[in-house]
């Protein structure tokens, strides 16, 4: 019996054993955590333009996430299209121009078939640039690149928003950022802004550390005037050293007079670094003055103090009377030029801009109130010059 009984026990205390280690196994199944790779943010929720695509991701992972679907291939009418394209060769003529343009179209004929060839080039991050001073006007389009962003506005729909979306987060180039912006506001307005715009910081970053070389980083400074709303004031004011009429142009545009108070501030440095910011800030405010009372008044007591320079008078007397002032290369944009403009260029930067009389269509009260605007200046100590100019446009308000 006893024999028996040690027997039992032992088998029971077997059972017992094999039990605890298949519950124990279980409950470790049960409460496994979840990889990392599947806890962290989804790489396609990240803010683009903030990381470079390298560093989206540091964090180490247990196991590799879903493979992303491949994207459609070209077809080979498409892939002949934009070969064509690239072929383009010797000197531009109405001709050959005709030709790439034929091909373009055709291209963009294809609509979404073609995205996937567009696709294929702009991942190549090779482009082919077109001289607007030596017939690359006759292609209506800077390079290959920005026509073929061009085409992906043209064709439209969601393959096309989605590759311009794919490219503003590679591109640091100041004309395909602001192509793109053109793209992705006309199509899914707001939608993406956060991205444009964060597009354009990384650019102008750059552009002022001297990392984009002679790049003319003027369509940046255009982008964040039209879409970044009263945040965009930081952003132009931190360039004002190396960019300082973009930066006080572009100020000029914000909306509700929202860059008044830094254009204010521009003013307190006539003779100081910023270097010529005071002269710069006089410039944008005098367009301001049509709609703005405190830009009125910014210019009233610069006037009274005798800090207008008279080489300045000319220009802010049109101010006053419809003038304005345009970011923009005119002969490298292909625009031509009218009756009255004015072109500058810096080397600083550079910075290319233009003034144009008559931009501003002024209502009869504004036209009365710029009018009285005026005379209250006249009664200051203004030179020569300014009065001369002055006059001119008060007479031109009065017809």
């Amino acid at each position: 019996m006893r024999r028996s009984f040690l027997i039992i026990a032992l088998l029971v205390l077997t059972v017992a054993l094999t039990t605890g280690v298949w519950l124990s196994k279980r409950a470790a199944t049960t409460h496994e955590p979840a990889p990392v790779a599947e806890q962290a943010e989804n790489p396609e929720h990240q803010t683009p333009g903030t990381l470079s695509p390298s560093a989206v991701n540091h964090e180490p992972k247990t196991r590799n996430p879903e493979p992303k679907p491949p994207k459609p291939p070209a077809s080979p009418e498409t892939r002949a299209l934009v070969a064509a394209l690239t072929q383009f060769k010797g000197p531009i003529t109405p001709e050959s121009a005709g030709l790439w343009k034929s091909n373009l179209t055709q291209l963009v004929q294809q609509g979404p078939a073609a995205v996937p060839a567009i696709r294929e080039f702009l991942e190549q991050n090779k482009d082919i640039p077109y001289d607007y001073n030596q017939g690359g006007n006759l292609l209506g389009a800077h390079s290959l690149r920005l026509a073929l962003l061009q085409a992906l506005e043209s064709i439209g729909g969601p393959e096309a928003i989605q590759l311009a979306v794919d490219t503003l987060q590679t591109t640091t180039e100041p004309r395909e950022i602001a192509q793109i912006a053109r793209h992705l506001e006309t199509q899914a307005q707001g939608q993406y802004r956060e991205t444009v715009l964060n597009a354009a910081r990384e650019s102008l970053a750059m552009s002022a550390a001297g990392k984009l070389g002679r790049t003319d980083p003027g369509p940046i400074f255009n982008v964040l005037a039209q879409y970044g709303g009263p945040e965009a004031v930081a952003d132009l004011q931190k360039v004002t050293s190396p960019f300082r009429y973009y930066s006080a142009l572009g100020l000029a545009e914000v909306p509700d007079g929202g860059g008044i108070p830094a254009l204010s501030q521009m003013l307190r440095l006539p003779n100081g670094p910023p270097r010529s910011t005071h002269n710069a800030a006089l410039e944008a405010l005098a367009q301001l003055t049509p709609n703005y009372p405190d830009a009125r008044d910014l210019i009233l007591k610069q006037a009274v103090a005798g800090q207008i320079p008279e080489t300045l008078w000319p220009s802010i007397a049109e101010s006053f009377a419809g003038a304005k002032f345009y970011i923009s290369n005119m002969s490298e944009e292909g625009l031509g030029p009218q009756s009255g403009d004015k072109t500058y260029h810096l080397d600083q930067g550079p910075q290319n801009f233009f003034s144009r009389p008559n931009s501003v269509e002024l209502t009869p009260e504004q036209k009365q109130e710029m009018s009285r605007f005026i005379d209250q200046i006249l009664q200051t100590q203004v030179p020569a010059l300014g009065i001369e100019s002055l006059q001119k446009s008060k007479e031109k308000l009065s017809n």
